[in-house]
């Protein structure tokens, strides 16, 4: 069975390709729908200083990370969900 966290993770993976970092800011912030990528852009890159070297860094110390990572982790061992690497 699905953790609350795993399934908050699948359900915005399904909805546009994320990256971990993205993930846990859309939990800390408790963003549950992103239609694409410029609403990604809108949502979590909200700051003008975040870009795609820095938000890694940024989102490090939020409270859900390490649950979020946990999540993340158990998914892909469990093979329900796929992770690019760029």
């Amino acid at each position: 069975a699905r953790s609350a966290c795993e399934k908050k993770v699948i359900r915005l993976a399904r909805q546009t390709p994320l990256s971990c970092a993205e993930i846990i800011k859309c939990i800390e912030m408790d963003i549950r729908r992103l239609k694409d990528g410029y609403d990604v852009l809108d949502k979590l890159y909200d700051d003008n200083d975040l870009n795609c070297d820095n938000f890694a860094q940024a989102v490090r110390e939020y409270r859900c990370s390490h649950e979020v990572i946990t999540a993340v982790a158990n998914l892909y061992l469990r093979q329900q969900i796929m992770i690019d690497t760029y």
